[in-house]
């Protein structure tokens, strides 16, 4: 459903009309919205930032320092990774930033978000404090080992169909220095290997 160029960061199809394009989304919406509910998986926690969260901090962005707090009590629990789905490239309150920084290296698992140009979009990393990456060219990459900062980080890109809703994720990213999306990474560090398709 995807263009070929996913720089683009649009899916449509070019053989379908407008008018089959919007059935196809609404088709596709009732059925996720009407299919069988999956057992929850308790191997998998997620945590959100919500409405309630935000009125109770009352601070945007978050503060580094609250973020580096949730790190440590989630990594009290001994998870196998966590995701932290937040753009750490811009410098802040640079004791909130050391406060991030020792949260991470403590943790030691810790994956952080990143984005591959596409579409007009820069490419953005996190700053050297919070990861040194083995290899600074991709989008996604583990950060070296022995230093400060969190494990690794990859992209977080997604396609938006010709609707303006996101339906879908990148597992990799396309041309010279391919990359691995961030659920992709996140689900290869939980199982302890690559993920490959079944045979």
């Amino acid at each position: 459903r995807c263009l070929s160029d996913w720089s683009s960061d649009v899916c449509s199809s070019d053989l379908r009309t407008t008018p089959f394009r919007d059935a196809d989304h609404w088709s596709y919406d009732f059925l996720v919205n009407h299919w069988r509910r999956v057992p929850q998986n308790h191997d998998v926690v997620f945590v959100d930032f919500d409405e309630v969260s935000f009125r109770e901090i009352n601070q945007f962005p978050i503060p580094r320092s609250a973020v580096a707090k949730l790190i440590r009590k989630i990594n009290e629990g001994s998870p196998k990774v966590i995701g932290l789905d937040i753009f750490l490239s811009e410098a802040r309150d640079s004791a909130a930033d050391q406060e991030m920084q020792r949260a991470l290296t403590e943790a030691g698992n810790v994956l952080v978000a990143s984005q591959v140009s596409s579409h007009g979009r820069p490419p953005v990393s996190p700053l050297p404090m919070f990861c040194d990456p083995e290899k600074p060219e991709q989008g996604t990459s583990l950060c070296k080992e022995g230093t400060n900062g969190a494990y690794g980080f990859a992209f977080v890109n997604l396609p938006i169909d010709s609707d303006g809703f996101v339906r879908q994720s990148f597992l990799f990213s396309s041309g010279v220095q391919p990359s691995i999306s961030f659920p992709l990474m996140l689900a290869q560090l939980f199982a302890g290997e690559q993920i490959k398709p079944k045979d």
